[in-house]
């Protein structure tokens, strides 16, 4: 979702106040209400989900430079389709094709963190707009690590694994480690352009975290192997997660590096109609869409097919307002991805 307020204050301030927020979700091989239902659905063919959310307020002067205060959260997961396919199958209490050997790989990146963002707009070439933001962070929570190994199905609902684990987190999730409370500071540098090529084409691109990162002082790690006897798979799903393990449970200096993210949009205008392509990359994953649009007096309407996704997104905008949001399904059960973007202007 983006939100975008900006309210004119006295002239002799020059200032205006904005309040601004993103947030989009994608999975591939569940739906969202899946995922919130402790996985319990269909399962789909996929190798990655993610979720991305940043929360911004602030003022800005002169339309030149500001700062805000910035809340954000990015998460992601990227993983073999034999595991997110025995996932499935177990949770959901399923028969396993017995003898069947499953390559097992996760790779996790998570982290919430607060902030002060200071940007600038420098004044470049009258076709050429440019922000660079510095955002000074605060993190308490942390998940950075991988899962590789394999697993096989021994009988119909009974199977084994032997993993190797190595990851860092504010939280184990995988073994309930008790741990203290860890803090993480850090900076990230983003940077946006618009650039009006000619009367008919427009080129905008924004890049999140092109350079950032948290330094984590004594954070916990587990370096470890984990391993079971046969587990079994009823109606309801396996009972629990309960695997042997050797290995060090530490607790060390870490620095997270954030991962970048890319956004960009290429515009063509034919008269009142316009057309355009764009690309989102993230974690190693790009999206591609395509779109086109109308524009009626002071009105516009635009569209955008997600081709990976399959994802419809409309948007419609006027001198004051703009609002579009986006679903790969109507179905609100089957919905994979999921995004909304409002902007207000007085």
């Amino acid at each position: 979702m983006s939100f975008i307020v900006a309210a004119s204050t006295p002239a002799e301030l020059n200032a205006e106040p904005y309040v601004s927020a993103d947030y989009f979700i994608y999975s591939e091989p569940v739906s969202v209400s899946t995922a919130l239902n402790e996985l319990l659905g269909d399962f789909s063919a996929g190798e990655r989900a993610y979720f991305y959310r940043w929360y911004e307020v602030g003022i800005v002067f002169d339309n030149r430079w500001g700062f805000g205060y910035v809340d954000r959260r990015d998460y992601s997961l990227r993983f073999s389709r034999d595991a997110a396919e025995l996932v499935g199958t177990v949770v959901n209490g399923d028969e396993l094709e017995t003898g069947r050997e499953y390559d097992i790989t996760l790779e996790s990146y998570g982290v919430d963190s607060e902030g002060m963002r200071f940007f600038v707009r420098p004044d470049l070439k009258p076709w050429l707009n440019m922000e660079v933001g510095l955002s000074l962070l605060k993190s308490y929570s942390l998940l950075d690590g991988s899962v590789s190994g394999t697993a096989s199905a021994v009988a119909s609902d009974e199977y084994e694994y032997s993993l190797a684990v190595d990851y860092y987190y504010t939280d184990d999730i995988l073994f309930e480690r008790s741990v203290e409370d860890v803090t993480g500071f850090g900076a990230t540098l983003d940077i946006a352009l618009s650039a009006q090529l000619n009367a008919n084409w427009r080129w905008d691109v924004r890049v999140h975290d092109l350079l950032g990162a948290l330094y984590w002082e004594d954070v916990p790690n587990t370096l470890a192997e984990a391993y079971s006897d046969r587990v079994t798979v009823t109606e309801a799903g396996y009972a629990e997660w309960d695997p042997a393990v050797s290995g060090v449970e530490t607790n060390e200096d870490y620095v997270q590096w954030l991962e970048r993210r890319i956004n960009s949009e290429l515009y063509c205008r034919y008269g009142r109609l316009r057309c355009g392509i764009g690309a989102q990359y993230w974690v190693d994953d790009l999206l591609t869409r395509a779109g086109i649009g109308y524009q009626f007096k002071k009105l516009n309407f635009f569209g955008w097919y997600w081709r990976e996704s399959s994802a419809v997104e409309l948007a419609v905008s006027w001198p004051v307002l703009s609002v579009s949001a986006g679903v790969d399904n109507i179905n609100p059960e089957e919905v994979k991805a999921a995004f909304v973007a409002v902007m207000l202007n007085y």
